[in-house]
């Protein structure tokens, strides 16, 4: 049975296919830059803001909806250095009105120095 969950804005239903794109796409993710601790706050650990990125029922599959999340996150992150903080880890949903796939992530890349520790 899929899992219906609130992903971004929307209401989505999690297929095991949503979900083995979602690992992927964080393993694509982590895999560039160091993992720093996550938080639930609206700042990370270095106090800057987190960046939101996401696409709802805009593809046809789980697998093209990770596709084009990692575009996102390759352009993000060109020229940054340094740690990568989640706020919420990578999410791939299917929109049930639309029928049709979607990506939700919240995180930061950062060099600058932890400055405090809000925990998850």
């Amino acid at each position: 049975m899929p899992k219906v969950k609130i992903i971004g804005p929307e209401l989505a239903i999690k297929t095991s296919g949503c979900d083995q794109e979602a690992v992927s796409l964080r393993s694509y993710c982590e895999a560039r830059f160091p993992v720093g601790e996550p938080t639930s706050q609206q700042k990370s650990v270095t106090g800057e803001n987190y960046t939101e990125f996401f696409q709802i029922g805009e593809y046809l599959t789980p697998a093209s909806a990770r596709e084009h999340a990692q575009e996102h996150f390759d352009r993000y992150c060109a020229g940054r250095k340094g740690k990568l903080y989640w706020r919420i880890a990578p999410e791939i949903g299917m929109n049930p009105r639309k029928v049709r796939y979607g990506y939700y992530m919240r995180l930061l890349i950062s060099d600058k120095p932890v400055i405090g520790v809000s925990h998850v």
